[in-house]
């Protein structure tokens, strides 16, 4: 049943990743714009600054998406696995009404 249940939920998906894959990019861009936030301040030269100001609202927009596409990712998994996990007795009863 998982396997069946992971295609479904691929297929939903539409070739995009899962929650738990956006999740870890998110992790590893918030590392990114730590190291790139240290850089920043070490950084002694003006424009090297505005560069990494620049790398930063960059790398914060990609986290603010990817936070987003996280959200719904998760609802099309969690909806798939209602769906296909509901109890059968819920399926027929809904289709007397």
């Amino acid at each position: 049943m998982t396997d069946d249940l992971d295609a479904v939920i691929d297929e939903a998906l539409e070739g995009n990743p899962r929650a738990a894959e956006l999740e870890e990019m998110i992790r590893a861009l918030r590392l990114r714009l730590a190291r790139i936030e240290r850089d920043r301040e070490a950084a002694q030269d003006p424009a090297e600054r505005r560069q990494c100001d620049a790398r930063i609202r960059e790398v914060r927009r990609q986290i603010e998406t990817l936070a987003r596409e996280r959200i719904v990712s998760e609802f099309v998994e969690l909806s798939v696995r209602a769906a296909v996990l509901r109890p059968r007795r819920d399926l027929d009863s809904s289709d007397r009404g």
